[in-house]
């Protein structure tokens, strides 16, 4: 590997993508070609198939990857496809429970037969409001209502006659009370009255009372005869209605249990209904119609027949496999479900045809794909996906409930099993805190599917960039690219990667791109969209985005930031900052100068003192001082007070990619060697004097080309950049010309003495065999300054100038110790120790 620096040539400025590399004319060509599918990832398909292989309950999958990386969209395909070939899932209905009515039972049921037995009940109580009524009004079955209530009636008559008669011979009448029967005296064979009962002498009131005792006995003995006959009576009625009901039930019924035979829950339910409707046999009568007198008489409630209804809960009728379900808003009711209420004589009334499916029903046999922040923002969403998944079990609860905050009363319906694979969607960091923080999720969701932002870019991974444009202009109905638009946006592609070996994954900024290129072409009135629609896409999005961009460079035109881009200055170099807004970035020179001094405070990071630099800037300064020492500090140590600063710096600086240029101008300040002004430097230095590779040198070199094409070209501008860096340049099309015409130029550089020798232009110097450096070198300036630093000078008074202090005060000479005669020795006083 070359030790030295060089100048890159325009070709090693840009990638660029050959228009004749790309075999079709326009996308078109590739339209029939283009399926729709993803540009996969061989690390994502494979996590994928595994997740979905596995059908364990904990394997449960995490989508770990960069937002607009088509994570969702990929999953979503591969969810799909192989839900398309799985079997439907069941449906789910819920059902009156005729033993606990507060507990709705749920029914499974083959898919797509849950809206069938939902018909089935209501034609069954259709039939039977209409069949039952029928039956009961018939010939036959009044004929023998009539013949059972006349022989009750016979033999109460009989009972009731054979008691008058006693009662007649003893002087007394039975007569009909509230209460029963009661026997009143008789006089001429007419009632007395009760003045002239009471005129009666006692004897013969006595003689009354006695006589009356004897016969209250005989017709309490009929009373419970006839209440016998009675009791008897209506249960042989019932057993007629029941018999006679029981006719039109079953034949309703048969057909339904003979449908259902094969599922066992159906024809208990069926049974359930039965006994119920038996039981219940007067809400199917005919009523007569009831009077209604506002304010006087409220007519009875109409039976209900909502019991029998069956509420389908959970139904697959469509056509496909399993379901794919995606939850844009995991609240905990649209996960898990609610129970609704109405309105009903002033309070809120519900019952199990109200119990309404979650996502995460709707997801039983197939696949739940939701966002993990979104879940993680609904703590109670979070908590009971974990439950559900842990217990294979879905319950419909109000949130009350669950943590017993507001308990109200209302029905519990029966839990339905999680047959559901739950895919979540998130960024590395977010898998990484919850991995943290959060045994369970360890625990149920195993299988990690990370997707990177960028790809190898290879002729396969450009034919497929391709196919994407032409899918994408297929389903929106847009207009052709022609092999050099195709070319652009495979550019567009490697700019955003910062390396020209990869492609960005970020297919969702492209696809934008795509529409925006063909929205300049429509409105340009092209029917091809071509090389330039693109670019002109590419730069109004910039236009859109730049304000504050450009309002740095106006900032620079005017002079209100110092920098210059001419000349020569010591102690002062060109850096170079990024700036990330989000939606874009950009990069400007920043001037960082240094300072030296006779004293021993060292290297001062004016930016550390001032709380300004973050730990990875504080990180740079300290290899630059190690550099220092392990350069010019070998024989003697290094005595000096330096101090280094970012110029006009009013918000926090993190980084290292200026350490390099830090260094250069510590170095010129020691070396009293002008740096040039006309160059920026970025890059960072190890403790040997390294120069590392740094991010977004692209932009960098772009931002400080826009401040010298804003101030004058002069042919000798330029930047230094680190030799590894080279692959990652892609930079504009208007620099590469520049470069090409020798009015801007790029250096790579691989050590700090190839950065001396560029940006000062004069050799650095290694040390020879004798620790010197090479006369009329910079290192050996430097050398020179850091001794005189070193050692005391005088003032032109004569007096000594020392070293000073942290603080500038002078260090304390050290005092000497007294002589003693020969052959006496130092005692020295034990110290007191300390309270």
């Amino acid at each position: 590997m070359p030790d030295e620096s060089r100048e890159l040539t325009p070709d090693e400025l840009r990638w660029r993508c050959d228009p004749a590399s790309l075999a079709f004319e326009t996308t078109a060509d590739l339209a029939a070609a283009a399926t729709g599918e993803p540009i996969s990832q061989a690390r994502v398909v494979a996590a994928i198939e595994f997740g979905l292989g596995m059908e364990r309950p904990d394997f449960n999958l995490f989508i770990a990857g960069p937002p607009r990386t088509g994570r969702t969209f990929t999953l979503l395909h591969h969810l799909r496809r192989r839900a398309g070939v799985r079997p439907k899932p069941s449906d789910w209905c819920y059902v009156h429970n005729f033993q606990d009515t507060d507990r709705p039972r749920a029914i499974r049921l083959a898919a797509g037969q849950g809206p069938v037995l939902q018909r089935d009940l209501l034609d069954l109580v259709g039939e039977l409001k209409t069949e039952i009524p029928k039956t009961f009004e018939s010939e036959e079955y009044e004929k023998r209502h009539e013949e059972l209530v006349k022989s009750a009636r016979e033999k109460r008559d009989g009972l009731v006659a054979a008691l008058e008669e006693r009662c007649k011979a003893a002087g007394f009448r039975v007569q009909q009370v509230p209460n029963g029967l009661a026997c009143i005296p008789l006089k001429g064979g007419k009632p007395i009255r009760q003045q002239d009962y009471e005129a009666l002498p006692p004897e013969e009131k006595e003689d009354h009372r006695r006589r009356q005792e004897l016969l209250q006995g005989e017709i309490n003995a009929v009373m419970r005869e006839i209440r016998k006959l009675e009791k008897e009576a209506r249960e042989v009625v019932k057993g007629l209605d029941r018999d006679t009901a029981m006719r039109a039930v079953r034949h309703a019924i048969e057909d339904l249990e003979e449908k259902y035979r094969e599922n066992a829950a159906v024809l208990g339910h069926l049974r359930a209904v039965q006994d119920d409707v038996l039981a219940n046999i007067d809400d199917f009568k005919r009523r007569e119609p009831q009077q209604v007198i506002p304010g006087v008489m409220i007519p009875s409630p109409e039976p209900s027949f909502l019991r029998y209804h069956a509420n389908v809960f959970v139904t697959h009728d469509d056509a496909g496999g399993a379901p794919v379900v995606l939850e844009s808003n995991p609240t905990y009711r649209n996960l898990f479900g609610r129970v609704d209420r109405r309105a009903q004589f002033g309070a809120l009334v519900t019952d199990f045809t109200m119990v309404k499916a979650g996502s995460v029903h709707r997801a039983g046999g197939g696949y739940l794909v939701i966002d993990a922040l979104d879940v993680l923002r609904n703590l109670l969403s979070w908590d009971s996906l974990k439950r559900a998944i842990r217990d294979r079990a879905i319950k419909v609860e109000e949130i009350g409930d669950v943590y017993g905050i507001i308990t109200t009363e209302g029905i519990k319906p029966e839990p339905i099993p999680l047959e559901a694979k739950v895919v979540m969607v998130g960024t590395p960091q977010l898998y990484w805190l919850l991995h943290r923080v959060d045994p369970d999720f360890r625990d149920l969701f195993k299988v990690k599917v990370e997707f990177d932002d960028d790809t190898e870019r290879s002729d396969a991974r450009i034919r497929e960039l391709a196919s994407f444009v032409a899918s994408i202009g297929r389903q929106e109905n847009l207009r052709p690219f022609d092999r050099a638009a195709v070319c652009v946006i495979v550019e567009r592609a490697v700019e955003m990667t910062d390396d020209r070996e990869k492609l960005t994954a970020c297919y969702a900024e492209l696809a934008d791109l795509v529409r925006e290129a063909e929205y300049c072409a429509a409105r340009a009135g092209r029917s091809v969209v071509g090389a330039a629609d693109v670019r002109e896409a590419i730069a109004a999005r910039r236009r859109r985005t730049g304000l504050v961009e450009d309002r740095f460079l106006e900032y620079f035109q005017r002079g209100d930031i110092f920098v210059d881009v001419d000349g020569a200055a010591v102690g002062q170099v060109n850096a170079l900052s990024l700036y990330d807004l989000g939606d874009t970035s950009f990069a400007r020179p920043a001037r960082v100068t240094a300072r030296v001094a006779m004293g021993r405070s060292g290297f001062l990071d004016i930016e550390r003192e001032s709380k300004l630099a973050g730990p990875i800037h504080t990180k740079g300064v300290m290899i630059l001082s190690g550099y220092m020492l392990g350069t010019f500090g070998r024989e003697r140590p290094i005595a000096l007070a330096a101090t280094l600063c970012f110029e006009q710096s009013y918000g926090p600086i993190e980084g290292d990619s200026a350490s390099a240029a830090e260094l250069i101008a510590l170095l010129s300040a020691l070396g009293d060697a002008p740096v040039r002004q006309d160059l920026a430097i970025t890059g960072s230095v190890n403790q040997k004097g390294e120069i590392q590779p740094v991010g977004g040198v692209s932009r960098k070199i772009e931002g400080f080309f826009d401040v010298c094409r804003a101030r004058g070209l002069n042919g000798t501008q330029g930047v230094v950049i680190p030799a590894q860096n080279v692959k990652n340049l892609v930079l504009r099309e208007d620099v590469v010309e520049a470069a090409r015409e020798g009015r801007f130029h790029v250096w790579a550089a691989r050590t700090i003495e190839d950065c001396v020798k560029i940006l000062i232009g004069r050799d650095a110097g290694k040390k020879g065999p004798r620790g010197a450096f090479p006369r009329g070198s910079v290192y050996a300036k430097v050398d020179e300054r850091l001794a005189e630093l070193a050692r005391p000078g005088r003032r032109p008074d004569g007096e000594i100038i020392r070293p000073t202090g942290k603080n500038g005060s002078r260090p304390p000479k050290p005092r000497a110790k007294k002589r003693l005669p020969r052959g006496r020795i130092r005692i020295s006083k034990p110290k007191r120790p300390r309270r």
